[in-house]
């Protein structure tokens, strides 16, 4: 996961676990990462990236078992 100019872009990711325009949850490799924000955005989905724009507050990292 890194964050370059302004948009987040997360890397050999498993699944969308929910969208909506305030929260995203992107599951990779038993981790969970929970994108918190305003106007989030996925600009750009493929099989080794997907790339989230908006007003991001928060991202929680974890394990499926926390």
């Amino acid at each position: 996961m890194r964050i370059i100019n302004g948009k987040l872009k997360v890397y050999y990711h498993d699944k969308i676990e929910h969208f909506s325009d305030d929260k995203i949850v992107v599951s990779s490799n038993n981790k969970k990462y929970v994108i918190e924000g305003k106007n989030l955005i996925i600009e750009k989905m493929f099989e080794e990236v997907i790339v989230i724009s908006g007003k991001i507050n928060k991202i929680i990292m974890g394990n499926y078992d926390e």
